[in-house]
């Protein structure tokens, strides 16, 4: 995977051909997204921390599908399995 940087709520300045691929939690469970505004999507989803990644429609669908073995039925969200985490952790910068 090409190295994209994760960081916990950057200053989001979207771009009208480029969004962002959000990993958020209700502390439960783990939901990927796409929005222009993830701070806000997060807000109005009642996500406890948001994690974002720079990507448009197309990302998104990559990262649903790799990890599509934890999906809940055919929704967004997903178990967060020790792998997901993991993966998630590793892109955390400090």
């Amino acid at each position: 995977m090409a190295a994209q940087q994760l960081t916990l709520l950057p200053a989001l300045v979207p771009t009208s051909m480029l969004g962002y691929v959000y990993y958020g939690t209700d502390m439960c469970n783990i939901k990927i997204g796409y929005s222009a505004n993830p701070r806000r999507r997060g807000g109005e989803l009642r996500i406890q921390h948001l994690l974002t990644f720079v990507g448009g429609e197309l990302e998104e669908r990559r990262h649903q599908k790799m990890w599509r073995k934890y999906q809940i039925g055919s929704s967004e969200w997903f178990h967060a399995a020790p792998e997901v985490l993991l993966w998630l952790a590793l892109r955390i910068e400090p």
